[in-house]
């Protein structure tokens, strides 16, 4: 893809504060933001809905919201486009750059 190609969202939901700033912003309604726990919360596009604007990222205050380059997003169940980011247990998680 050309350089500065930008595909749906992805969310590191360790780094969320749950502000919601990236729902206030999404012009489509894509994002919902639930919370799981004490201060930990799981993010969810509707990629049906999602326009690829990065409006999400640029207003995100943690940096927690980048934008991919995946292109081919075909699906066959509508359902299916519906994509979750949920926060991994403490012994799942890495570090940027750290071995599993």
């Amino acid at each position: 893809m050309p350089k500065g190609f930008r595909g749906p969202p992805k969310f590191d939901s360790r780094k969320c504060i749950g502000c919601r700033l990236c729902i206030r912003d999404c012009p489509t309604d894509a994002i919902t933001i639930t919370k799981v726990a004490d201060r930990t919360f799981e993010a969810a596009v509707d990629l049906g809905k999602c326009l690829s604007c990065g409006q999400c990222a640029e207003t995100c205050p943690r940096k927690v919201i980048t934008m991919s380059s995946d292109f081919e997003l075909f699906q066959p169940q509508k359902d299916a486009l519906k994509v979750t980011f949920p926060v991994l247990p403490r012994e799942m998680q890495t570090r940027p750059g750290e071995a599993k």
